[in-house]
């Protein structure tokens, strides 16, 4: 049966299109706990402004799809991480607050950039908490026996993983999209952030295959062995070019952008294919976790119609916002040939004066 892979498919798009976009605004969140002054914070909330709203959609959409399409999976698994997912949420909910109250309540503005950026970090780590959880499997998630859920280290290695994943992805963007002293420090801060994200995958692509039997099994067996071995090559090949390409000035800024977008692909794919073919680990397959056909259907039919428009939202968003955030005051760069309304009205009353 089709269908069950077409609504996985989708939730996997899903996932990976939300830790891209909204990874590097947490990236940027997180880096705010760090930034040297509050010019350099100003131009950080600028640059995610426009998107951040828009990037937590795909959580959403991938959280109904799973809904949905494996509500047996849903179920299970989301009751036993109901923990984490409540803290995730009221991280995300704190981090929303604080993004628009520091704008206003300036009495109070050091509190909400504190906020701002713990909230990011939280939601970064518990996230990767519960990728960790998922992949040592039902066990780890006591669907197996009814015990309670207990916290080992390999899933707080996973949460540092991640916050250092995010953090490598908000330190190129702000290399693409500042510029001056905010777009030296994601240069500055990127460095760091390369050397903390490779020792972390170091240490869990390590941990990973010692304390899961399941992921030991499925790397070092043939023919698996081979896509994990090119996935590795790949990954590593990547990051020394984003290293090499942190200093240089030779090419696009948003070359260290779309360098960190290909490791973090290199990563969800090893990721997925080291979960394939279940979609409860290591207990459920796709197949056997679905609806039946006809909820499935009703389902995709919804799914389908909305995630065009929720791409088509965020690709206005960034074609129309694209470009650089200055230190000028502006929001965005403006084209040269398009003034704004307000620049034109000025332009005519002087005109007017100076014939009269």
């Amino acid at each position: 049966m089709l269908y069950p892979y077409v609504g996985f498919a989708l939730i996997g798009l899903s996932i990976l299109v939300y830790v891209l976009m909204d990874g590097w605004d947490l990236g940027v969140g997180i880096l705010f706990l760090i930034a040297p002054r509050d010019i350099e914070r100003d131009q950080m909330i600028k640059s995610i402004a426009p998107f951040w709203d828009g990037n937590e959609t795909w959580l959403v959409f991938g959280g109904v799809t799973l809904f949905a399409i494996f509500p047996q999976v849903y179920a299970q698994a989301l009751q036993l991480l109901y923990l984490p997912v409540m803290v995730m949420l009221f991280a995300l909910v704190f981090r929303g607050i604080s993004f628009e109250f520091r704008e206003r309540a300036k009495k109070q503005e050091r509190l909400w950039n504190w906020i701002f950026g713990l909230a990011s970090l939280v939601a970064g780590f518990v996230q990767g908490m519960m990728l960790g959880k998922v992949a040592q499997g039902v066990q780890s998630l006591g669907l197996a026996d009814g015990n309670s859920v207990s916290v080992s280290l390999f899933p707080i290695l996973s949460g540092v993983a991640m916050v250092a994943g995010y953090s490598l992805l908000g330190s190129a963007w702000l290399v693409c999209k500042t510029e001056g002293s905010t777009q030296t420090f994601g240069r500055e801060v990127s460095q760091a952030a390369w050397l903390f994200t490779m020792v972390t995958f170091i240490v869990v692509s390590v941990w990973a295959p010692l304390s899961i039997s399941q992921v030991a099994r499925r790397w070092f067996a043939w023919p698996e062995m081979g896509l994990f071995g090119v996935v590795a090559i790949g990954l590593i090949t990547v990051a020394l070019c984003f290293w090499r390409s942190i200093w240089s000035r030779t090419g696009s800024d948003a070359r260290l952008l779309w360098l960190a977008v290909v490791m973090t692909l290199f990563a969800f794919l090893g990721f997925g294919a080291t979960l394939w073919p279940y979609i409860l680990p290591y207990r459920l397959s796709i197949a056997e976790g679905a609806a039946d056909t006809t909820t499935i259907q009703f389902a995709l039919v919804g799914v389908i119609l909305t995630m065009p428009m929720v791409a088509i939202y965020q690709l206005c968003a960034y074609r129309i916002f694209r470009g650089k955030v200055p230190g000028t005051g502006q929001d965005y760069d403006a084209p040269a040939s398009a003034p704004s309304i307000s620049a034109r009205r000025t332009h005519e009353r002087e005109s007017a004066l100076h014939l009269s």
